[in-house]
């Protein structure tokens, strides 16, 4: 569980020759910490209940991106043992597609939460910047930033996994669906980054 580990084995074993943790997981680490920083700013926010409702949410953004860190390695180690199932019978043939695609299915919806997750944490970026305390209002837009660079992130491993699953119209409503999400999110961090501007 690399989330309970030190920082650097985590980045030791990311930088090295090693199949996980990869991009996936890092996206989702990422998000964490841009969830991290909302609650910081919070912490140091004048307590009323707008504040005390983005505090609430995003603990619990920030509690499953963490998780998700883990989560990314677990399903790319099932899609990569389901790639090595044999090919030597005509049902194993059958069986080996049938475990692949239930594997980069599951690997899917991973990255599909991580992306939900962020575009829900971008929101919480764009309030706090009105209602937090200003002189941490930097840190504010650097958490829409890790948002946005989580999201879309992950919406790439959402295309690769769309790739190898061969579905295309599974494909294209998904591709449309987060398509749209990132015009938003991407409208989200520049209405906070104009905020934020505002002071400084």
């Amino acid at each position: 569980m690399y989330i309970k580990k030190a920082v650097q084995t985590y980045l030791n074993d990311l930088s090295s020759k090693k199949p996980t943790p990869g991009g996936g997981s890092a996206a989702a680490l990422v998000g964490a910490n841009g969830a991290a920083l909302i609650l910081m700013v919070a912490e140091f926010s004048r307590k009323n209940q707008q504040v005390a409702a983005v505090m609430r949410e995003a603990k619990k953004i920030k509690t499953d991106l963490a998780a998700f860190v883990d989560i990314d390695v677990k399903e790319y180690k099932k899609v990569a043992l389901a790639y090595k199932k044999p090919t030597g019978t005509a049902a194993q043939i059958i069986s080996r597609k049938r475990i692949i695609s239930q594997a980069l299915i599951s690997a899917l919806k991973v990255s599909e939460d991580i992306c939900n997750l962020c575009f829900k944490g971008i929101r919480l970026s764009k309030r706090l910047v009105k209602i937090g305390n200003t002189n941490l209002i930097t840190d504010t837009a650097i958490s829409a930033f890790f948002f946005e660079a989580a999201f879309r992130s992950s919406f790439y491993n959402i295309k690769i996994n769309l790739k190898c699953l061969k579905d295309k119209r599974l494909a294209q409503a998904k591709i449309a669906k987060y398509k749209k999400l990132e015009k938003q999110i991407r409208k989200l961090r520049e209405e906070t980054l104009k905020n934020v501007d505002k002071y400084l």
